[in-house]
């Protein structure tokens, strides 16, 4: 779970909020998360953290509503949540009055004004709507009557239904700004710089975005935008920006979502089945195998007879399974000691007939399957026991070969063969005293006889 350390004034230790999920939208961020009791809304402009609001609820038509309708959104344990914030870092609570001070000291009027609007349900709009038109007059005292018009159009937005709103927005001063807008004028994308971030192509717009250095919106932009299928080329650039972005882990939780949605993404597909591999990730590398109908490469199928080489089958037998489909036949030559051990793993869960017919479509011509046939053939037949017992004991099934092992002691004292298995199986299992003491029943049989 992603925790957000949020430092509140005048409280001694940080709240521990967790992290559920995140939306993008224009130039907005916001992350719902809970405490204990509450549920938080932290917000963030141009990626930059402004602060934190308790809340139950908001309004249906406010923008902060807007951000999680129309925005794109995503969910634990999705990297964009860590990525906006430094976990190493708590994040400061400020009020109103400090907000618009941290705002003014960071933000261009326009924005300020942007800002405020993210608050209306939680400050009354018409201390948002005043605060935004001291603002204009202090633009409009300066001279500066293009970037008046911009924040009476953030007015707009806020409250256009108020008669302020209306009259100013119509006034003759403005009129010609007015025009551009509606006409869309080239002239708009160098004077309105969040006009032109929100009306750019998707091209312009990531190269805008990353020249700001907000790369958790230029990847949000970007995966929003990407089209169904990918060239070679796209495919490089998106990927080179992902790892260039994200450690490894934060990579896997990017990608696997976005290839589920679009399976067309081979090269992220490949991508991502390499991570997994690198990393150890046995379910999900089969995951991507079976979903997929990946055919791997070789090397890829040497990477990932090298992570059951290392797990522990026992917790992945299906997913090994489905690699060795994918390993026997692309590595026949090195590969054969990974079916002795996925057999190993499936005496934990299942009888040897059972254990046949799992085994049988991987690999019915190898001498293990062939050891487990005979042993199966064999089965309740005391007149092979020992055979039975050495099978068994082939597979790492210790307590099995003992028992076959001492019910032949038992039908056959005077053979030393029994015992020296039992020796030999007492030893592997560090019961020392045991071992030694079969080995001296074994010496003094071979004495008497």
């Amino acid at each position: 779970m992603t925790m957000i350390h949020l430092s509140i004034p005048k409280q001694k230790q940080p709240l521990r909020i967790k992290a559920e999920r995140a939306a993008f939208f224009e130039q907005t961020q916001l992350i719902e998360g809970y405490d204990d009791e509450n549920c938080w809304l932290l917000f963030f402009f141009k990626q930059t953290f402004l602060t934190a609001v308790k809340t139950k609820k908001m309004k249906r038509t406010s923008y902060a509503s807007r951000v999680w309708k129309e925005g794109l959104v995503y969910e634990h344990p999705h990297p964009f949540l860590t990525g906006l914030i430094d976990a190493e870092k708590p994040l400061n609570k400020i009020n109103y009055p400090q907000l618009k001070k941290k705002a003014a000291r960071h933000f261009t009027r326009q924005e300020q004004s942007r800002i405020l609007t993210l608050f209306e349900s939680f400050i009354p709009k018409k201390q948002l709507l005043a605060d935004i038109k001291a603002i204009f007059y202090t633009c409009r005292r300066e001279g500066k009557m293009f970037e008046s018009y911009t924040i009476v159009r953030e007015m707009e937005r806020l409250a256009p239904e108020s008669r302020f709103v209306k009259e100013i927005s119509h006034d003759l001063a403005f009129a010609s700004f007015s025009e551009a807008y509606h006409k869309r004028e080239a002239s708009l994308y160098t004077r309105d710089r969040l006009y032109a971030e929100d009306h750019a192509s998707v091209e312009e717009k990531s190269r805008h975005l990353l020249n700001e250095n907000r790369k958790m919106e230029h990847l949000a932009h970007r995966i929003g935008a990407l089209p169904p299928t990918l060239s070679a080329e796209e495919a490089e650039t998106f990927l080179h920006t992902v790892k260039d972005t994200f450690h490894p882990v934060d990579q896997m939780y990017l990608l696997e979502p976005l290839i589920s949605s679009r399976p067309s993404y081979d090269q992220l597909t490949d991508f991502l089945l390499n991570l997994y591999l690198e990393h150890r990730c046995v379910e999900p590398s089969a995951g991507i195998v079976q979903r997929f109908n990946v055919l791997p490469q070789s090397d890829q199928m040497a990477a990932a007879a090298a992570v059951l080489d290392e797990i522990d089958m026992r917790q992945s037998l299906d997913a090994a399974h489905i690699l060795l489909e994918k390993i026997l036949p692309v590595l026949p030559e090195s590969t054969g000691h990974l079916v002795e051990k996925y057999i190993e793993a499936l005496f934990s869960e299942m009888e040897v007939a059972e254990l046949i017919e799992r085994i049988r479509p991987l690999s019915e011509k190898s001498p293990s399957f062939k050891k487990i046939v005979r042993m199966k053939e064999i089965s309740g037949d005391l007149d092979h026991l020992l055979e039975l017992g050495e099978g068994y004991y082939h597979f790492h099934q210790l307590d099995q070969a003992l028992e076959c092992f001492q019910m032949e002691m038992e039908l056959q004292p005077d053979r030393p063969e029994p015992l020296q298995w039992l020796a030999r199986v007492y030893q592997d299992k560090q019961m020392m005293e045991e071992s030694k003491a079969y080995q001296k029943l074994c010496v003094d049989l071979q004495k008497r006889n």
